[in-house]
């Protein structure tokens, strides 16, 4: 009698186990996704004055998907995210650039931006429907503190 109460018990607690998984995967597969407003943004960026071609432009929220660009050879960029398409949900951002192997001034001349640009960003924006959204982003070839974001003012303490 003793054998078939440890098998019971082993058995409950093997049933449990599995109900237990069973519900995880339910919830985790019922979620629905999040759906955003968005909104058309778009800007131009430059280095020293002058436009860059082929940077990737990364406006990053704690709360909103990132939205990416690359410029154009004027060095103009329109932003999208990888699943709501074009345009960026309402919100504030820290703009991020980063160089890249085809990244060029308008004189053709490869260019490889700080790091700083990418890592820390360069300065929040605010999307908004009261605006036309469109930025300017002027970067330095060598940038000083006052230039890049020295912290991510976005995130909560």
């Amino acid at each position: 009698m003793l054998y078939v109460s440890k098998f019971m018990l082993r058995n409950t607690r093997v049933t449990n186990a599995l109900v237990m998984l069973l519900l995880l995967f339910a919830a985790t597969g019922c979620q629905q996704s999040v759906s955003y407003e968005m909104v058309p943004a778009s800007g131009i960026v430059q280095l020293d004055g002058e436009p860059l071609a082929n940077a990737k432009v990364v406006f990053h929220s704690e709360t909103n998907p990132r939205a990416f660009g690359t410029t154009d050879s004027q060095g103009r960029f329109q932003l999208s995210t990888l699943k709501q398409g074009e345009g960026v949900p309402r919100g504030d951002f820290i703009v991020k650039i980063v160089s890249t192997e085809d990244t060029k001034s308008i004189s053709g001349k490869a260019v490889n931006l700080s790091p700083l640009y990418g890592e820390n960003g360069v300065k929040i924006v605010t999307v908004s429907d009261d605006n036309e959204n469109d930025f300017e982003i002027a970067l330095k070839s060598r940038p000083t503190s006052r230039d890049y974001m020295s912290t991510n003012t976005l995130e909560e303490p």
